[in-house]
């Protein structure tokens, strides 16, 4: 899924630079650099098995890198590029934040008929 969403995520930039700064740039090196800006997000990815939150913290250093990545190589304006990319980033904690909340509320579920019916007898 992370190759097609980078793909994905690449041709919206490519057709977002043409429309809005009216600029081609190449479409292999917005691959590139949302492919190594990426990178940390993948790492920390894996860490946030344990411990949740550091998938924030890798969403960060992504959108930093995104920003400063297409800003240095492609010249464009960084103001647009933060809005742009906060949007993205919005999007993105907002799934996570759902997500979070439903895996809670599913490992909180109802407990199993006979963990009831073993409650149930000790009671008697």
């Amino acid at each position: 899924i992370a190759p097609m969403a980078l793909v994905l995520i690449s041709l919206f930039f490519y057709y977002f630079f043409q429309i809005v700064f009216k600029k081609t740039c190449d479409f292999e090196k917005i691959c590139t650099v949302l492919f190594l800006a990426y990178v940390p997000s993948a790492i920390f990815f894996i860490g946030s098995i344990l411990y949740p939150p550091l998938f924030i913290l890798g969403l960060i250093l992504t959108a930093i890198l995104v920003v400063v990545g297409l800003e240095e190589n492609f010249q464009l304006p960084k103001k647009t590029l933060i809005n742009v990319v906060s949007i993205g980033v919005a999007l993105a904690l907002a799934f996570w934040l759902v997500n979070q909340f439903f895996s809670v509320k599913h490992s909180m579920g109802p407990k199993s008929l006979d963990q009831l019916e073993d409650e149930v007898e000790e009671m008697e």
